[in-house]
């Protein structure tokens, strides 16, 4: 009977998250976020996998990614859980069950990648951070749990203009009972790149800017997949995640129906011949006997002492000084004497010329996506009349 009841919950799980939101599931947590944040929650993709999806002991709560909404699905109906105020500081974050609680592991928001780990309490509805010991930088790539670790490489941080993106080649790993991270090197460099993940149902998708990685989740076995070889070019969108599958939209045809097509994932998992393990090193640690040993830490000390003279000045300042949700970007485009741009004078504006056009691209793409964040609906995105094969670029002020 036991094994009966184990076997249905096991149906019963691949069944919820494969499934799109009912029409009633969507209007509730559709309303809730258009209730705070407007037209923003019409924008929003709702069916997007185990981005927005984890179930936690038998039940399957709802995430809106970037959102601290926590919502329960049952019976075709969403019933919200939390009572969270605040959102917006952890877009891709990275959701999973551990102690039959609710976690959420680091993601971007208001210009700062962070390395929060942190929890859902359905008894105070809200959420809590929860500490961890040797935590990476900046947490902001790809996530696998397997057993009781969590895999994470290919984290990025976006110096948001001002600063030089940085990307982390190192992968970590946090045993869970201990909430213990440690740091090592990648063996396979081919799999190393700036990118997004997307979570299926049996498998983790990392697509960068040429060519994706696919995981499987119970093994941490992969295959390394080239981009235009499997329909995943950047002129077309993702709509959704079904199952094992992404279902794109080909913009690339200029008609007036929407073509549609999948990539199923599975069977390229299954046709491939080239599976590989996950495998990784240590990273070397200096000599006992070097030189440079007996001055660490007195580098360390200094280093300690200067960040926090570093901070207290900060804070000193930031006290005297009234916070602006907007930034020298937001204001640079609201001087404009004209609200609708092309991509050539948005791309002036941005000062991304000069970069060639798959980074061109991917830079646009995020400046935008950081201007909305603190102001949404600042830019969007819409089809020049003249020539349907073109976007314009509308600024609200």
């Amino acid at each position: 009977m036991r094994l009966i009841s184990l076997l249905f919950f096991c149906v019963f799980s691949n069944l919820v998250l494969t499934q799109k939101l009912t029409k009633k599931q969507y209007h509730i947590v559709n309303t809730t976020i258009a209730n705070q944040f407007g037209t923003v929650a019409d924008h929003f993709k709702y069916d997007m996998g185990y981005l927005n999806l984890c179930v936690v002991n038998q039940d399957t709560f709802y995430n809106p990614n970037g959102y601290n909404y926590v919502f329960k699905l049952r019976n075709g109906s969403a019933e919200r859980l939390d009572q969270s105020p605040f959102h917006g500081s952890n877009s891709f974050r990275y959701i999973f069950s551990w102690e039959n609680q609710l976690h959420a592991l680091g993601g971007y928001g208001f210009f700062t990648t962070n390395n929060n780990l942190s929890f859902f309490i359905p008894k105070l509805k809200g959420w809590s951070f929860k500490a961890t010991k040797n935590t990476p930088p900046f947490i902001l790539g790809l996530c696998i749990k397997n057993a009781s670790k969590i895999y994470s490489f290919n984290n990025t941080k976006g110096g948001n203009s001002a600063t030089k993106d940085l990307f982390d080649s190192n992968l970590y790993v946090l045993d869970l009972p201990s909430m213990q991270w440690k740091k090592f090197r990648i063996k396979d460099k081919s799999i190393l790149t700036i990118g997004k993940a997307y979570y299926l149902q049996d498998f983790t998708l990392f697509k960068g800017e040429t060519f994706s990685v696919l995981f499987q989740k119970n093994s941490l076995r992969y295959i390394r997949l080239i981009n235009e070889n499997i329909g995943l070019s950047d002129e077309s969108e993702l709509l959704l995640i079904e199952g094992n599958s992404l279902i794109m939209l080909n913009n690339e045809q200029n008609t007036k129906e929407e073509v549609h097509y999948k990539i199923d994932f599975k069977t390229l998992w299954e046709n491939s011949a080239f599976k590989k393990t996950l495998d990784w090193e240590s990273i070397p640690l200096l000599s006992k006997n070097s030189n440079w040993n007996s001055f660490l830490p007195w580098m360390l000390l200094l280093v300690v002492t200067t960040v926090f003279a570093w901070f207290v000045y900060r804070f000193r300042q930031q006290k005297h000084q009234p916070s602006s949700p907007y930034s020298e970007l937001h204001l640079k485009l609201i001087g404009l004497q004209k609200t609708t741009l092309t991509i050539e004078e948005l791309d002036e504006i941005f000062e991304i010329v000069h970069l060639e056009p798959d980074s061109k691209k991917l830079k646009r793409t995020r400046l935008i996506n950081e201007l909305n964040v603190s102001k949404p609906n600042f830019i969007e995105r819409e089809r020049d009349e003249s020539d349907k094969r073109r976007y314009l670029y509308k600024v609200n002020n």
